[in-house]
């Protein structure tokens, strides 16, 4: 991934191993909201959101 996009991956809490709950996904503008345990909520588009690699999770 190029540096930009790890710095704001960063910026959100978004880092290997972190947790995030789906808390929308908005299909007529191709976005989702993300959020982490310890950071407010973040919309992604669909093409960064598709350079996030996820293993989905038992809920708790």
């Amino acid at each position: 991934q190029g540096r930009e996009f790890l710095q704001f991956m960063h910026q959100h809490g978004l880092r290997p191993g972190t947790p995030i709950t789906i808390i929308s996904h908005d299909r007529i503008v191709d976005a989702i909201t993300i959020k982490t345990p310890k950071q407010n909520p973040v919309t992604l588009g669909m093409t960064a959101a598709g350079k996030i690699l996820v293993r989905k999770t038992t809920s708790r």
